[in-house]
């Protein structure tokens, strides 16, 4: 079996021409039961629609072309990666488990054995296969992403950035960098790397806006209808929720509806905003704030520059960067 899995790399070279779409792999449709022969496995994954059930039957078929079910050993195969993985693991006891399981569907014999031990196999060697091609290219593209933003790279926090979504969470820096091996250097590539794929644990509608480099969590903040409250594109700017960069920001945020007032503020600071006006208490903004849906909506480098913030927008990140400047 050791050899089977080492024959897995060369695989790597027939990636082209399956043509799998890139993270298709990560999920697939699971059987709702066991099989008696592989072919019927095979049939059920052929039944589904999801990319990633598709990508796999492409990838079982081409080893099954290649022989698979003919030089498929399901013995060794229990033996190197099931049998002792708990307490009375045994072929006997499993054959006998999953014949009381089975029941009605017929005896659990040699047959369904083997077509289970060959599905999980294939499933497990094609995850793995992916895995290595998507550690591949996500190599590929942070040498680009390094190559054409050094000065970006070299400037990134990621301990702003671990704070802002696994702080939030009750993650202990110290756990996670022990529980995923890493050193100072690919801590910094992980927490970069969340960034620049632009991963759900910043981005929201597409844009990440980020408070001294930790990102906002805009799923903390609701709509009256209860979905998340995120940044958005309007006529050309982005517009935020003005709560959640407040609070980011440190500053209490009270609303006064016998005024349409919204009031921002913390020891040295207070700003008040009026809903539809351009006026407020530092000025005047070049858009008027507004509500829709139980969250008040303002430009947001104006609301950043307004409550004393530096503001830069990162392009190529579809990311807004507010500093404080006191």
């Amino acid at each position: 079996m050791k050899k089977r899995f080492a024959a897995l790399l060369a695989l790597l070279t027939l990636l082209a021409a399956t043509a799998l779409p890139a993270g298709a792999w990560e999920i697939w449709a699971y059987p709702p039961r066991k099989y008696r022969t592989f072919q019927e496995y095979l049939d059920f994954y052929q039944t589904q629609e999801d990319e990633g059930t598709k990508a796999l039957v492409e990838y079982l078929e081409q080893r099954l072309a290649e022989g698979v079910l003919e030089t498929f050993d399901a013995d060794a195969y229990f033996k190197e990666n099931i049998e002792g993985d708990g307490p009375g693991v045994t072929k006997g006891n499993w054959l006998g488990w999953n014949d009381d399981w089975h029941d009605e569907k017929g005896t659990y014999d040699q047959e369904w054995f083997q077509a289970e031990m060959l599905d999980l196999y294939l499933t497990k060697e094609y995850r793995a296969m992916r895995e290595m091609e998507d550690a591949r290219q996500k190599e590929v593209r942070f040498q680009t992403w390094t190559q054409n933003h050094p000065e970006i790279y070299a400037g990134f926090n990621p301990y702003a950035w671990f704070d802002g979504y696994y702080g939030t969470g009750g993650s202990v820096l110290e756990t996670y960098m022990r529980n995923w091996s890493l050193d100072d250097e690919s801590f910094k590539k992980t927490m970069f790397m969340e960034w620049a794929d632009r991963s759900d644990t910043a981005f929201f509608n597409g844009y990440c806006v980020t408070v001294n480099g930790t990102p906002i969590q805009f799923q903390l903040y609701r709509d009256a209808e209860e979905n998340p409250a995120g940044p958005k594109a309007e006529n050309g700017r982005i517009l935020i929720p003005l709560r959640a960069a407040a609070e980011a920001l440190g500053l209490t945020v009270e609303w006064r509806p016998e005024t349409n007032e919204v009031t921002c503020s913390d020891e040295e600071t207070t700003v008040t905003f009026t809903l539809g006006s351009t006026e407020y208490s530092g000025g005047t903004l070049d858009v008027a704030p507004y509500a829709e849906n139980g969250i008040t909506y303002l430009p947001l480098r104006a609301l950043g520059e307004t409550l004393g913030c530096g503001v830069t927008w990162y392009q190529d990140f579809a990311t807004a960067a507010l500093t404080t400047e006191k």
